[in-house]
């Protein structure tokens, strides 16, 4: 069943690639350590919109067991980290926050449907959490 005009297996692919680019960029960023890279997502996983959270959490979570089944990046693994917005834009502020203060995510993915994505970007932004 398409989403937005996508298939999932199409939809997995380019979350694996998106996956891929933020792996580099956390790459950059990250410095050696045993702990893991915690990488955020903030999506709808509840409600009317929960389908689509999902096809991004499938899609993320096989870029992320295909970066850490070859060794992680600069040898750590990549933890994925979700909150649910319930596709309301305050409680993806919320959300996005609580992962970039409290879980120390080193880069935030966002869901498609709401305007939760810009008005998180604007607080991961100014923490410099790409």
């Amino acid at each position: 069943m398409p989403i937005s005009g996508l298939s999932l297996l199409s939809f997995g692919r380019r979350a694996a690639g998106i996956a891929a680019a933020a792996t580099l960029a956390v790459a950059a960023a990250a410095a050696h350590s045993a702990e893991s890279i915690k990488i955020g997502l903030v999506a709808a996983l509840s409600g009317p919109s929960a389908q689509s959270g999902e096809a991004i959490t499938r899609g993320l979570t096989i870029a992320i067991d295909q970066i850490n089944a070859k060794g992680g990046v600069l040898g750590r693994k990549l933890e994925l980290i979700r909150r649910d917005d319930e596709s309301s834009p305050p409680k993806g502020v919320t959300a996005a926050r609580e992962l970039i203060f409290k879980e120390k995510v080193t880069a935030l993915f966002g869901g498609l449907d709401t305007r939760s994505p810009s008005r998180s970007c604007r607080s991961s932004t100014r923490r410099r959490c790409p």
